[in-house]
């Protein structure tokens, strides 16, 4: 199969880059689809495995498909040819719209008129974000796949509220001292490396990546995955399935998928989720 590296240049002058996947075959088996956006997680990069399998096996079909990077790649990055640096220590919220936008443009310049948007995790949190701020006709419909729940009010419920509480407040102190970009190690919501102004625009009262402060604001058909093991046993995605499926018998264009046994990055259950987004294109 033939990938080409393409890169963009979003309208803040990002450039980012992404490995487009030809069809490998002409006919084009998969439903209603011309080509799939496939967007990372946190800290993840276009070049991860995850959705290579999925890739290819689109490409056998006769479906195109590019993963993309979005600034939030890699725990920090190197903008080009500055001196500032982004990643998903030091991105905002609202800078998705601009990445986005950018992948999708391009690939409508390359002719393509149905496409599909596949979030994972982070990544899912921006679809839901962008779809639902743009609600972009161009794409067929959205893909978020175990995206976690960023809920201040819940966190601050929970049983790790007081330890979330202290990265929330070490957050604070490093931009009270004049250290917006301060970074330190944090397990929650999720584990990596956050800037303290990130970290508070993220993860605060305002709720700016809460998925369901959006997801009945978008018109396209949705799909929303999840993993039962991941479910039950990680902190940011406790009761995500039940949320979703209420949302669902209010929401006629939102079908939601929990796949038996799975945790974030469908190791052993690719096959089952490749087939429940076929199903799902079907309906489409």
């Amino acid at each position: 199969m033939k990938v080409e590296l393409v890169k963009v240049t979003t309208e803040d002058a990002r450039v980012l880059n992404g490995a487009f996947l030809e069809p490998a075959q002409e006919k084009n088996e998969v439903p209603g689809v011309d080509v799939f956006l496939m967007m990372h997680g946190n800290g993840g990069n276009f070049y991860q495995d995850f959705y290579v399998e999925f890739a290819e096996n689109f490409a056998r079909m006769g479906c195109a498909s590019v993963r993309a990077n979005n600034r939030g790649h890699d725990v920090v990055n190197k903008v080009t040819d500055t001196f500032m640096f982004c990643g998903v220590a030091y991105e905002r919220p609202h800078e998705c719209l601009m990445d986005y936008g950018a992948w999708i443009g391009w690939l409508v310049e390359q002719g393509y008129k149905n496409i599909v948007l596949w979030g994972h995790s982070r990544g899912a949190v921006k679809t839901v974000y962008y779809q639902a701020h743009k609600n972009d006709s161009r794409l067929k419909g959205c893909i978020v796949g175990s995206p976690p729940w960023l809920s201040y009010s819940r966190f601050i419920k929970s049983k790790q509220a007081d330890k979330f509480l202290e990265y929330y407040r070490l957050a604070q102190k490093l931009v009270e001292e004049g250290n917006p970009n301060g970074t330190f190690w944090t397990d929650l919501p999720t584990y990596y490396v956050a800037g303290a102004q990130c970290y508070l625009e993220k993860y605060g009262p305002d709720e700016k990546l809460n998925i369901f402060k959006y997801l009945d604001q978008i018109k396209s058909p949705v799909l929303a995955l999840t993993g039962t093991e991941e479910v039950a046993h990680r902190f940011a995605f406790d009761e995500l399935d039940k949320e979703f499926d209420k949302f669902a018998q209010q929401m006629p264009n939102l079908k939601h998928v929990s796949i038996p046994g799975a945790y974030h990055f469908y190791k052993d259950e690719k096959d089952f989720v490749f087939k429940a987004v076929l199903d799902w294109l079907k309906t489409i």
